[in-house]
């Protein structure tokens, strides 16, 4: 399998994930001068793009199907979870730009403020913190309707 199409397989949501992450951790650590965090983020981004799945320690692989069929099945459940998951992610949504914004008109100028003094972790703190104001409000449904 050559590098490009091995970049272009497997992108499951545990793959964004990993790569968002990664990417994060080597920002961060680009942006303080961290030598051992920029190797550990290059590592974790690398090793994410090239992988087809997860392996587990048991040794069974997960790689990513190859049937049109199973992938349209994956695309319905993906958006049947974002229909069902709708007031989570406008919470992350809106609270990341709430972060955002918090984090450009407040801030910290000092600088020692660990969530408010660079606009990342604003972001991401607004972004977590919406999802679970807005997830409180999300209906369950119950199994018997009976109350």
């Amino acid at each position: 399998m050559t590098l490009i199409n091995r970049l272009k397989s497997g992108w499951t949501a545990l793959k964004f994930v990993r790569v968002g992450l990664g990417s994060l951790i080597l920002y961060s650590s680009i942006e303080s001068g961290q030598v051992a965090g920029i190797i550990l983020g290059g590592l974790f981004t690398g090793i994410s793009l090239l992988t087809d799945g997860v392996c587990c320690a048991g040794g069974s692989c997960y790689t990513a199907p190859q049937k049109i069929i199973l992938h349209q099945l994956q695309l319905l459940n993906m958006k049947s979870w974002v229909i069902s998951n709708k007031l989570l992610i406008a919470g992350v949504i809106l609270g990341a730009i709430a972060g955002y914004v918090y984090w450009h008109q407040i801030g910290c100028s000092s600088g020692t403020c660990t969530i408010t003094s660079k606009w990342h972790n604003s972001t991401a703190y607004g972004a977590l913190m919406g999802g679970l104001v807005f997830s409180m409000f999300k209906r369950e449904k119950n199994a018997d309707n009976k109350q």
